[in-house]
């Protein structure tokens, strides 16, 4: 539960409100990628 907490402030801290959708996609998708090398790394 603490890493989806996790996962959604990072989000939100990845995300300004001028960006637009696709910006927005971009952006969480990298943040997404970067937490699961983490969460693989500590496996």
């Amino acid at each position: 539960m603490a890493i989806k907490k996790d996962i959604n402030k990072k989000i939100i801290n990845a995300v300004p409100k001028k960006f637009t959708k696709i910006d927005l996609k971009s952006k969480i998708h990298k943040e997404l990628e970067s937490l699961v090398k983490i969460i693989e790394k500590s496996k």
